[in-house]
């Protein structure tokens, strides 16, 4: 199975911007020592998760170029 940064890098590589998912509030600095109520999922997809090229400007070109690259970095696996 891919980690995040496999797929980061391979996405670097073919020129397409990604980035691993925002720290979640708990994580941040301005928040340390507030208390918070998780449940792990929050900290399971900050460690795993990773933000993809979107907006509605996105074509569906680069749409599928994006998922293309996603599933050929999986079969080199």
């Amino acid at each position: 199975m891919l980690n995040r940064e496999e797929i980061r890098l391979a996405m670097e590589k073919a020129g397409i911007d990604s980035r691993p998912l925002w720290k979640t509030d708990a994580h941040a600095t301005g928040f340390q020592g507030v208390p918070s109520y998780t449940n792990g999922v929050s900290e399971y997809l900050f460690t795993k998760g990773l933000c993809l090229p979107s907006g509605t400007a996105l074509t569906s070109q680069e749409m599928e170029l994006i998922v293309g690259k996603i599933t050929e970095t999986g079969k080199g696996q």
